[in-house]
């Protein structure tokens, strides 16, 4: 079968995985509050036409005064550079002296933890399976920085 590059955004360094912009659907955005931490649940591809729009809602709920983030990625196929610079700011942010907040990340696909490996972002955010593995961690950081 014939590939034509013009039809797709991307490939992955190994060649394996393409991403098909033309399936573009856009992505959903849920949030859900949860013993004081903000679940985040990411649906869809997390790419230059729709990363604006995740960094915006994490900007929101960050300057909410939000300190908790989980974000679930479980349903997130594929994610861009333009992802990972979102979720990098957002972490950045909550992690500033002035709000000492925490993020988390949750349940990468194979594909997404492949992008945050290559990228070295692994090193960067708590990843977690699943979200009670997160909310634990995120409720012990709050614990430690209120005492």
């Amino acid at each position: 079968m014939f590939f034509s590059l013009s039809q797709y955004a991307s490939v992955s360094v190994l060649g394996q995985l393409w991403y098909n912009a033309e399936q573009e659907d856009g992505v959903e955005i849920h949030e859900q509050h949860q013993d004081g931490i903000l679940i985040v649940k990411v649906v869809g591809q997390v790419d230059s036409m729709t990363g604006l729009e995740l960094g915006n809602r994490l900007d929101s709920a960050i300057n909410q005064g939000h300190k908790l983030l989980a974000i679930d990625l479980s349903a997130v196929p594929y994610i861009s550079s333009i992802g990972l610079r979102v979720l990098t700011v957002a972490h950045r942010a909550l992690r500033a002296p002035e709000r000492r907040g925490a993020m988390c990340l949750v349940g990468l696909s194979r594909t997404v933890a492949c992008a945050f490996s290559i990228s070295g972002f692994d090193q960067l955010f708590s990843i977690y399976d699943t979200m009670p593995e997160a909310l634990a961690a995120l409720s012990s950081s709050d614990e430690m920085d209120s005492s």
